[in-house]
């Protein structure tokens, strides 16, 4: 296991109208406590294995989720605080990484922002395009922009927007591209697998994905951005899933899931619980034959999800996300691959250049010699 969604809160700030957490937290406002808290990421460094990171420079990857993960920030900056502290003497290198609809930021704003600053915190804000777009399914997009170039300006780094791009707001697709770009470096565009994907709504966003990729190819001579969908139909390989394996979810009373999404189905604990951070893993779930159909899939872009496939398809792949998923790259690819090959030029004829630099250099004092 090095692979963490840590829940800090049922509570939440806003109302989202896809949200598939609400109806369940309704009557159940935790928040973690401190202890619990720290002893998930105990039981995550005592079931580490050495060797087996969740990136290249981390061996362990936490990302606090919620609710609002925000609204419960006392626990979570001890907690912050506490992965650092240990990383030294057990060697472990921690990835810290919040989620955040940044509706509203902790007060004082500036011990969070030094809190973040200082522990190397990276921030994802979850922001649904364009204003008209956002503020049909959410809401607050004024408010949240202000907060994230607050975040930006503060941390001094750049963040990760992401958009949910549902049958409603697929058609500000380009808009929000837009909006999204100016805001951040990264931009991630991620189709729900919960609502249908009709014909007509996926020729809606095939037509926005032609004018994204237009314009993401010029932006990219201007300024560095990293678009998720077309970054990821260039690399090839089915994306599995580790829910379950080498990721799990800790709910705000220390229960084990696969994932965060499992702890909303039906009767989660009979048929979900894997078991607790206080005793230990009692069960595996077991997701082969979700994937069956995924291995021998050309399709780049798809995440698949065991949860959301399981609640909406009895366990399989909608066909109208495999539609969805399969047009849009036929519709990004070539102009990915353009981009690609630009930047990559650009890099090489910049180290190139760094080179020649050197030499001269080096030939200088060669001659002053």
């Amino acid at each position: 296991m090095n692979s963490c969604y840590l829940m800090m809160t049922n509570r939440c700030n806003m109302a989202c109208s896809y949200c598939y957490e609400r109806e369940y937290f309704k009557d159940d406002f935790k928040d973690i406590s401190e202890e619990t808290a720290k002893r998930a990421i105990d039981f995550l460094v005592e079931n580490h294995k050495p060797g087996n990171k969740a990136r290249p420079s981390e061996d362990i990857n936490i990302c606090y989720f919620g609710g609002e993960p925000t609204l419960n920030w006392e626990v979570l900056k001890k907690n912050i605080i506490y992965c650092r502290s240990i990383e030294q003497e057990l060697k472990i290198k921690f990835g810290l990484y919040l989620l955040t609809n940044a509706k509203e930021l902790p007060s004082p704003e500036e011990e969070f922002f030094k809190v973040l600053r200082d522990h190397n915190v990276k921030m994802q804000v979850s922001l649904d395009g364009c204003k008209e777009a956002h503020d049909s399914t959410r809401g607050h997009f004024d408010t949240i922009v202000n907060n994230a170039r607050k975040i930006i300006e503060n941390l001094n780094c750049h963040i990760i927007v992401r958009m949910t791009v549902t049958p409603h707001n697929v058609r500000h697709a380009y808009e929000s591209f837009r909006a999204m770009a100016d805001l951040s470096c990264t931009v991630n565009m991620v189709p729900i697998v919960e609502e249908e994907w009709t014909d007509e709504t996926i020729a809606v966003a095939k037509e926005e994905f032609k004018k994204i990729m237009n314009y993401y190819q010029k932006l990219t001579r201007i300024k560095p951005v990293r678009f998720n969908v077309a970054e990821n139909c260039l690399d090839g390989g089915f994306r599995h899933c580790q829910t379950g394996s080498s990721m799990i979810s800790v709910t705000v009373d220390g229960i084990i899931y696969p994932c965060h999404r499992f702890q909303f189905h039906a009767e989660p604990e009979k048929n979900w619980k894997m078991g607790d951070i206080f005793k230990g893993v009692d069960r595996y779930p077991n997701f082969n034959g979700i994937f069956a159909k995924c291995y021998s899939c050309e399709t780049n872009i798809c995440h698949p999800c065991p949860s959301a496939f399981i609640l909406k398809n009895g366990g399989r792949a909608p066909e109208y996300y495999c539609k969805w998923n399969k047009e849009i790259e036929d519709v990004v690819r070539s102009q990915a691959s353009e981009v690609r090959a630009y930047n990559e030029k650009e890099v090489y004829m910049k180290k190139t250049d760094l080179i020649l630099e050197g030499l001269g250099e080096i030939e200088k004092c060669l001659r002053k010699s």
